[in-house]
């Protein structure tokens, strides 16, 4: 596993997420890229989106970190 994620929707509108990672991916980029921050090991931010679309976007920008 390289990278986890957990997604908590805290209103119909607003998901709480949180990254973690061994070390090989820096989830702190992953969570800037939101407009969140951290470590490179845990980081999180919020986005502004229901839980089922949060959890699209954050899987596409977790793949093309990825590659």
């Amino acid at each position: 596993i390289e990278v986890i994620y957990i997604l908590t929707e805290e209103s119909p509108r607003r998901t709480k997420v949180n990254f973690r990672s061994a070390g090989g991916i820096d989830v702190a980029r992953i969570a800037a890229t939101f407009g969140g921050g951290g470590h490179r090991c845990a980081s999180g931010c919020f986005l502004g989106q229901p839980l089922p679309a949060a959890g699209d976007i954050v899987r596409r920008v977790i793949r093309k970190n990825l590659d």
